[in-house]
């Protein structure tokens, strides 16, 4: 895929432009599928389940994301705060 420089996907552009779905992502990364459904509309994830989600999405698809390379991922620590 050609990044332009600074350029972030969204959580959308991504299920969109490489055809995933929650299901394949929840079996891959062994995540309950409303985790994702939270997450793709923007709501507050743990960090650590958007860092599974993305590895699982990584993994089925031969990317290389990171929780800070998506634009809109809101996340919180377990004990508190942003993330």
């Amino acid at each position: 895929m050609y990044m332009i420089s600074g350029w972030k996907p969204t959580r959308g552009y991504l299920c969109g432009f490489y055809g995933v779905s929650v299901l394949d992502l929840a079996r891959r990364g062994n995540i309950h599928p409303l985790t994702i459904w939270d997450m793709l509309p923007g709501y507050e994830v743990m960090r650590e389940d958007a860092h599974l989600i993305l590895c699982a999405f990584n993994e089925l698809r031969g990317t290389s994301f990171t929780v800070d390379d998506i634009l809109g991922i809101d996340t919180y620590c377990f004990l508190g705060g942003p993330g």
